[in-house]
């Protein structure tokens, strides 16, 4: 083999080693974005290994979802403080992309622990847990909400924790005064929230460590006033006091069940 053919790569070559599509080269290559080292008189194109740090960067844009044509017209205007910058953007777009990582691993392992959890137990089973201290992000929900302040104060939330970097759609969960379910006013919750990975915010609502009484129910109107009066009756029969709020994390959602009425809660209760 010649030293020449060891050089070069066609496009095909080239494409694999990189392994991007043959076409998106030639599409390149149309535009005037990155262009072959060579093109021999039969019309094949031909590319070099040093082409590939261009490539590089080219595709790191389109990752920042940069259009092609403004790709273009930083390169024609390359230097290298210009590199430098784009080296620097790049990185603390890859230290975002880390964090929503982590991130999103931490509620993908918190979910999955609690579905098995659910899954070891039998529904409405009264039990006893043991919990760590929880960091909640809160939204005051107003008394008698209408479905359009529910929509609205959801979406409020919602937005609240993507500029939190509470990445993807998060859960929304209810808190309800304990007050308020002694005297049989279940629906008439206080905050919706969503639990935060660590403490971060200052302000965050602090769900304490200690002792809880909870159980797993659908979340329909019959279902749920029994299960929270089968928990009252629990701890009178055991000496348990019931202290501070009533938390009701969602564990299955239309991800896993048809049908609205089959939703599942956690319902827990701190109790001394």
């Amino acid at each position: 083999m010649s030293k020449y053919i060891q050089q070069y790569f066609t496009t095909g070559q080239f494409a694999k080693l990189r392994g991007i599509n043959k076409r998106t080269l030639m599409y390149y290559d149309d535009i005037g974005l990155f262009k072959p080292a060579m093109i021999k008189e039969n019309g094949y194109r031909y590319y070099t290994s040093h082409q590939h740090a261009l490539l590089d960067v080219i595709l790191a844009l389109r990752d920042m979802d940069m259009p092609l044509e403004d790709i273009k017209q930083l390169l024609e205007n390359r230097s290298p403080a210009r590199y430098l910058s784009l080296l620097h953007s790049q990185n603390e777009r890859l230290e975002k992309e880390k964090k929503r990582i982590w991130y999103t691993q931490k509620t993908v392992a918190a979910k999955l622990k609690l579905i098995k959890k659910y899954m070891q137990r039998e529904e409405g089973e009264i039990f006893i847990e043991e919990c760590p201290v929880e960091y909640l992000y809160v939204t005051p929900t107003p008394t008698n909400i209408s479905e359009d302040e529910w929509f609205d104060i959801s979406y409020l939330h919602m937005q609240a924790c993507s500029k939190m970097s509470l990445y993807g759609q998060p859960t929304i969960n209810l808190i309800n005064s304990l007050e308020a379910i002694l005297s049989g006013a279940y629906f008439s919750y206080s905050h919706i929230y969503t639990r935060l990975v660590n403490k971060g915010n200052s302000e965050c609502f602090i769900k304490p460590k200690g002792t809880y009484i909870k159980a797993f129910c659908k979340t329909n109107t019959d279902i749920i006033p029994k299960c929270y009066q089968n928990m009252i009756n629990y701890a009178k029969q055991n000496d348990l006091h019931l202290t501070g709020y009533a938390y009701e994390e969602t564990v299955l959602d239309d991800a896993a069940v048809d049908d609205f009425n089959d939703y599942i809660s956690e319902i827990s209760i701190r109790v001394q």
